[in-house]
């Protein structure tokens, strides 16, 4: 205001000092008048000099007193005209005139201080609207509350004022420590001007009775005033933002909940959710939040922020989509992936980066290096780190964290570099101490560590100090220095929560001795239970258990133990001999049926074997056994059988065998356990429901076969039989020829007959023709010969067919089986020579020879074809080609080294034929001599003799029989 008076122009002192000559013209004595027109003519000097001796001699009469002014301005003397009308107020306090001159004068020169003095006391002469609201202007302008509260109590008490007159005042109030009277100023505007009323109103009004403590006066005008409108909806998420930023978040909550119904403004629940959370029921918050479904952006964001501060990674990745991570701020998606780093959520470090990129990490460089690194990305990692490295203005707290990181990359330089940088900085907070002396441990520079630490120590002695100091000693290799650090205390002298920490970094170095003394000394300063078993797991982590047990029943009854510790003591305190066999057995037996999960239960169950708690085991082994036998039916067995309770185990295996829900090759091993323990009715159970729909060439088919042996009983061939009637081709081969290889060839047969004869497969034939041959059904054998024969289409098939014709006794039809062989390109020599023989045997005189001399020009032959070539030759007469068949019939029998009766035999009648007779005759003396019943023999003996003509010896011979 001060400003905008000076730059009023001086126009109206100008316009006030002529017309105040004009006034006074008639009314000024001469001498005045003359120094007015002094003034006019501009002789503003001799006009001063005038004006100034009538004023001394006397005359302060208001004209004089003006024109005075008049000269003094015109002269440049604008504070001397100010003082002139100052001393005139002085004098007549209550003259109008003159205070409006002064007033004026006072805008001219922008002597605000005066100007509202003066207007003040116009304003008591005469109140007016404007005037008061500029006295109100001019103090705030020159910062004078009291007096602007002052000017506005009038303003709105005397003439009503506007909102802002009203709004202004209750501030000024509040400000001046009473809020009471500001929410009184309030609570008259709605009484003079109730239109001008809107929340935000009210809203200051609630808090200016929360800050005169006053909350439940506050709540219940928030729901007054909400009840009387139309929309109340509209506008209590206002009231209640009120209540919460004036530090009753509860308030809020009462206010807000009575809406929280479906179909409310997203606003207002997100308004709830923060109050709940404020109130310290962020989950509460977060769960409203969740069960909104709006695409409303403050709600999601909200959402997402109370997920952070529950440190609900999930829920915080389900709120960041909910919104649209492109539209979440940067700074919130970094909270986000610093919560997943902390909580090793990999997975949601990935889905952030691959979404977003590197977008959310480009303000802080040292959470990308750790987010990196978590990823196993060491490039990547190494380069945000030299970022880090290089910013601007990082805190000490940060520089650790990339200390951190870069001990992991197996920088060391680096972290030493990062960490003496922190700890030379006076803001380095003392709770972090410990982590300094914990990253220098974990890079392997345990002294250095120690050097930085000990100058923490000394420049900034606290116990966190002492504490990292003690950890860089540990580190260092230095437990008994910190053993005597810790000795050098009083028993009072060091805070529990250091004696804590020590305890812990003590037995994470293994310094069991130092751990055992700062928790004796810890459970002497706090004596909690905690401390106790925490004093009680040293030792025995330390190969104390007897101490540890001691400890133990030295605790008062009814302390409450850490899970597992009491059986973690007696243990190996029972290992070293301590009776405490039945109360381990007792503690393990009860945490086996209390097992929470498969890790827990099989630590019982180990434990209890080795206690060879058998009785108490079995049950339970049992009852796991049936539930989940691949897993513990080995573990069943094995403590059964050290309990001798093989019977249990064999009943057991017998149920288990018989379950078709388990692998077959689970119920298999049961079958051959069962066969080793002499269970054998049970294991061909097992086996027969194996096999009942595995194939004829199966495993388990095979071992039951097997234990049925090679003569099933009656019973057992019904069930191969009836496997056989339900099978076709080649399955229903395969069960005929296990019906006759187990002596049941009419079964397979009464099964073939059964059988549809459509498209019948070879292989049915062919076990068709097997059993035929088993049942040596020489006819039908023969039939069935035939039959296949003309489908025969490949060598092997026919050869098959070949070898059964033999059998069947049937020369013809073995002669068309050698001959579809040989058409079809196999038999080779020994077809020819078979066939050379048959067609002997029938006469054939031509075809035989034919045969024999291919067979014998395929190999050389043997000694029988070479002799049949030699009868055939002498048949026609052909003397010298028999006799060298003969001869060559004679060579090979000797060659082959065949020394039997009938070799023999052969041999002497060869020798006969190729003349070698007295040869011919010692053999066939020896023969006879050897078996003189042989009739044959007697009887070609005697046909050589005969031939040679020595009829004497022929008929002794014939007499000798």
């Amino acid at each position: 205001m001060s400003a905008l008076i000076q730059k009023q122009p001086l126009l109206p002192v100008l316009a006030l000092g002529v017309g105040a000559v004009a006034l006074s013209m008639v009314l000024m004595p001469r001498g005045r008048e003359l120094a007015l027109l002094q003034l006019s003519a501009g002789r503003t000097g001799q006009a001063l000099s005038m004006l100034e001796a009538r004023v001394g001699a006397g005359d302060r009469t208001l004209a004089t007193i003006g024109a005075l002014a008049r000269a003094r301005i015109d002269n440049g003397d604008m504070a001397g005209a100010a003082r002139l009308y100052e001393d005139l107020v002085a004098e007549r306090p209550r003259n109008a005139a003159a205070l409006r001159a002064l007033e004026e004068i006072q805008r001219s020169i922008g002597r605000t201080d005066g100007l509202v003095r003066t207007l003040e006391r116009l304003q008591d002469l005469s109140p007016t609207l404007s005037r008061a609201r500029e006295i109100a202007a001019l103090h705030a302008a020159r910062g004078n509350a009291a007096g602007q509260r002052q000017a506005l109590r009038v303003l709105v008490t005397r003439f009503g004022g506007d909102r802002e007159d009203y709004l202004a005042l209750a501030r000024l109030e509040a400000a001046a420590g009473d809020p009471r009277a500001g929410a009184a100023v309030l609570r008259q505007l709605e009484r003079d001007r109730p239109e001008d009323m809107e929340a935000s109103i009210v809203a200051l009004e609630m808090s200016m009775l929360l800050a005169a403590r006053q909350p439940e006066p506050a709540l219940l005008r928030a729901r007054a005033w909400l009840a009387a409108q139309p929309e109340p909806t509209r506008w209590v998420a206002v009231l209640a933002g009120a209540l919460g930023g004036g530090g009753r978040p509860d308030l809020a909550v009462a206010l807000l909940q009575p809406f929280a119904r479906p179909g409310v403004d997203p606003d207002v629940l997100t308004v709830l959710a923060q109050a709940l959370h404020d109130v310290g029921n962020p989950a509460a918050g977060l769960e409203l939040l969740e069960r909104l479904d709006t695409d409303f952006r403050p709600a999601a964001l909200m959402r997402l922020r109370l997920a952070l501060d529950a440190e609900e990674v999930e829920r915080a990745v389900a709120a960041a989509y909910r919104a649209g991570t492109s539209a979440v701020p940067r700074d919130l998606l970094a909270r986000l992936a610093d919560k997943a780093l902390w909580a090793g959520r990999i997975d949601v470090l990935k889905q952030l980066l691959a979404t977003e990129g590197d977008r959310i990490l480009e303000d802080d460089p040292v959470l990308a290096a750790r987010i990196f690194l978590a990823l196993e990305d060491r490039p990547t990692a190494r380069r945000w780190a030299d970022a880090g490295a290089r910013a601007e203005g990082i805190t000490p707290a940060r520089l650790v964290q990339l200390a951190a990181v870069e001990a992991r990359l197996g920088r060391g330089e680096r972290v030493h570099e990062l960490l003496g940088r922190a700890a030379r900085d006076p803001a380095l907070p003392p709770a972090l101490f410990r982590e300094v002396a914990g990253i220098y441990a974990r890079a392997g520079l345990a002294e250095r560590g120690l050097a930085v630490v000990e100058a923490l120590r000394r420049d900034r002695p606290s116990p966190a100090a002492d504490l990292a100091w003690a950890v860089a000693a540990s580190a260092a290799g230095r437990a008994e220095a910190v053993a005597d650090w810790l000795a050098a205390h009083g028993p009072g002298d060091l805070p529990a929560d250091v004696l804590q920490d020590l305890v812990y970094l003590a037995a994470d170095a293994r310094a069991y001795g130092l751990a055992i003394g700062a928790a004796e000394r810890l459970l002497a300063l706090r004596g909690g239970p905690g401390d106790a078993a925490l004093l009680v797991r040293l030792l025995v982590d330390a190969g104390r258990p007897r101490q540890a047990l001691e400890r133990l029943r030295g605790l008062p009854a009814g302390t409450v133990l850490p899970d597992g510790l009491r059986e973690a003591v007696l243990l190996p305190a029972w290992r070293e001999g301590a009776p405490v066999g039945d109360e381990l057995r007792e503690a393990w037996t009860r945490r086996l049926l209390e097992a929470p999960d498969a890790a827990s239960r099989s630590m019982a169950i180990a434990v209890l074997r080795e206690l060879k708690a058998h009785d108490d085991l079995l049950p339970v082994l049992r009852q796991l056994a049936q539930d989940n036998p691949e897993t513990w039916m080995w573990t069943f067995t094995e403590v059964a059988a050290a309990a001798g309770r093989m019977a249990e185990v064999n009943a057991l295996w017998a149920r288990l065998g018989g379950r078709a829900d388990l692998p077959p090759a689970q119920r298999r091993g049961i079958a051959f356990r069962l066969l080793e323990s002499g269970n054998r009715a049970a294991a061909e159970r097992i086996f027969r429901s194996l096999a009942a729909a595995a194939p004829a060439a199966s495993a388990d088919v095979r071992q039951l076969l097997f234990l049925w042996g090679l003569r099933p009983t009656a019973e057992q061939l019904d069930w191969i039989e009836a496997r056989a009637r339900r099978a076709s081709g080649a399955e229903l081969a395969a069960w005929m020829g296990i019906l006759v290889n187990h002596g049941a060839p009419a079964r397979a047969a009464a099964v073939y007959r059964a059988a549809p004869r459509d498209a019948e497969p070879d292989a049915v034939h062919e076990a068709h023709i097997t059993t035929l041959s088993a049942l040596d059904n020489r006819p039908a054998l023969a039939a069935a010969l035939r039959d296949a024969l003309a489908r025969a289409t490949t060598p092997e098939r026919a050869e098959r067919l070949v070898q059964l014709s033999a059998r069947a006794g049937d020369p013809e039809l073995e002669r068309r089986a050698l001959e579809r062989q040989v058409a079809l390109g196999g038999g080779g020599a020994a077809a020819q020579r078979r066939l050379g023989v048959l067609a002997f045997n029938r006469k054939d005189m031509e075809a035989a020879a034919r045969h024999l001399t291919a067979f014998v020009r395929a190999g050389g032959g043997d000694y029988e074809a070479q002799m049949l070539l030699g009868d055939l030759a002498t048949r026609q007469r052909s003397v010298n080609e028999a006799g060298a068949h003969y001869a060559e019939a004679l060579r090979l029998l000797q060659a082959s080294g065949d020394r039997s009766f009938r070799a023999r035999t052969v041999a002497a009648n060869l020798l006969h034929r190729v003349g070698r007779s007295r040869e011919a005759e010692r053999l066939y003396e020896e023969l006879v001599a050897e078996r003189p019943g042989d009739s044959h023999l007697r009887a070609d003996y005697v046909a050589m003799l005969m031939a040679q003509g020595a009829l004497p010896r022929a008929r002794e011979v014939l007499g000798n029989r």
